[in-house]
């Protein structure tokens, strides 16, 4: 009864612009900067909002961020952290989730105009049948345009399909855009989803910024083994610093990472 129960409570979106979510107006003060700062945090279900941005107002490396990429929320979460902390933003949710009966998705926060976007669905789906995407958005910091793409894959996905996930968002960048940053949460558990997942972003001229960061994610249910799920890859920027941010009071089981990034001229 239970699963029939969260069937019915499931509910994929699968019109190709909505729902969405978005803010435009925020001005940002301060001169179009070189260098920017960018992190990505999996807020668990949006259900630890308020200390999640206590966390990231107690952080220099994470509250003055340029970019920030979040998964796994709803749309009360994502204004309140922008209400918060002053961001614009999209946002648009992949599913209903039948844990909770909320809606699920990935949002990009930026302090700068954010300019296109669209969800883009990826194809296949795990066992569940939970469709998963990414959201893409140009950004405009000064003169330059930065694509953003956030994602949040599954955990259960075939590698083979996994594969094909990352080829589809790759093929969704055009040759000629000159900066680019992806970033989210991969769900790579394995060396075989890692390299699924990894390998086709690496051969699309990206590089993994935060590679050498050793973990991100560690639960109970893999046995508090410390594990890399999330991940962020840069084209057109250099690599300044990048680190995780690990409290002992989590709100959530992701911790967010971040990068310093100076944009090639």
């Amino acid at each position: 009864m239970r699963f029939f129960h969260l069937q019915n409570r499931k509910r994929n979106y699968t019109h190709p612009q909505h729902p969405q979510y978005a803010y435009l107006d925020y001005k940002e003060k301060r001169t179009p900067p070189n260098r920017l700062q960018v992190f990505t945090y999996n807020i668990q279900f949006a259900k630890k909002v308020r200390p999640a941005v206590e966390l990231i107002e107690s952080n220099e490396n994470l509250k003055h961020a340029d970019i920030v990429l979040l998964q796994e929320m709803d749309a009360e979460g994502v204004m309140h952290i922008c209400d918060t902390l002053g961001y614009n933003y999209v946002y648009y949710p992949a599913v209903r989730h039948p844990n909770h009966g909320r809606d699920f998705g990935n949002a990009i926060l930026s302090k700068w105009p954010i300019g296109e976007h669209k969800k883009l669905i990826l194809p296949h789906v795990e066992r569940t049948k939970l469709q998963r995407i990414a959201v893409l958005a140009d950004i405009h910091v000064g003169e330059r345009k930065i694509l953003v793409i956030c994602i949040h894959l599954g955990v259960w996905l075939k590698t083979a399909y996994r594969t094909l996930q990352m080829k589809r968002v790759v093929s969704e960048i055009p040759e000629r855009e000159k900066y680019c940053i992806i970033g989210g949460d991969f769900n790579t558990l394995t060396k075989r989803n890692y390299h699924a997942t990894i390998d086709p972003l690496i051969h699309g001229g990206f590089d993994l910024a935060t590679k050498n960061i050793a973990w991100s994610y560690k639960h109970w249910y893999i046995l508090n083994r410390k594990t890399s799920l999330d991940h962020i890859f840069t084209r057109g920027a250099r690599l300044i610093q990048t680190d995780k941010v690990a409290s002992r009071k989590k709100p959530s089981d992701h911790y967010p990472i971040w990068v310093q990034l100076e944009l090639d001229e």
